[in-house]
């Protein structure tokens, strides 16, 4: 796989270039920590989530149409987005809107972002291939455990299958290298 070689002053430039930059992620820089942007909610018994094969996470643990019907479909209609974060700790929306301008450049950042429904509403589309060790570890040091069970690992599992099913890297504009 090649890399493109990406230096602070390149990063540094682009961010200069971009008056209005907006990050949605998975734990967003506007969502509260507990809070995720486009996490599902949970299934109604726990249990259910312990039992989920890889591929029902893939479908499941990332709310993509929330995201394309709240923020996508908004933006490239030209028109500014809002989206509620789920947030883990009562299992539902958060009751605060966060809202996206239509000016500017908005990076949605999320394991499950590139997924093949949303490819027409993004400009340009980058994958960081990181080693899955360095995520776990990452992972757990930030205490990301969201339930019964090794949450993580079922996490993982879920962005395994959607790695091989999907094959991101094979369909972005940009693969990096991850550290």
């Amino acid at each position: 796989m090649a890399y493109a070689p990406v230096s602070a002053a390149v990063r540094r430039d682009a961010v200069t270039r971009f008056a209005s930059i907006h990050l949605l992620r998975s734990i967003s820089a506007s969502c509260r920590p507990s809070r995720s942007a486009f996490s599902c909610p949970r299934p109604a018994a726990s249990d259910e989530r312990l039992r989920l094969p890889p591929e029902d996470g893939y479908h499941r643990y990332f709310d993509w149409q929330r995201l394309r019907d709240q923020v996508l479909i908004p933006l490239t209609s030209g028109t500014a987005a809002v989206y509620r974060c789920y947030d883990w700790s009562t299992g539902a929306l958060a009751e605060e809107e966060t809202r996206v301008s239509r000016s500017g450049t908005v990076i949605v950042e999320e394991v499950f972002a590139a997924r093949p429904e949303l490819a027409g509403y993004y400009d340009l589309t980058v994958y960081v291939d990181t080693p899955r060790e360095t995520c776990l570890r990452r992972q757990y040091a930030r205490g990301d455990d969201h339930g019964p069970g090794d949450w993580t690992e079922r996490r993982r599992a879920a962005e395994e299958h959607y790695l091989a099913a999907t094959q991101p890297a094979t369909q972005a504009d940009l693969t990096v290298k991850g550290f």
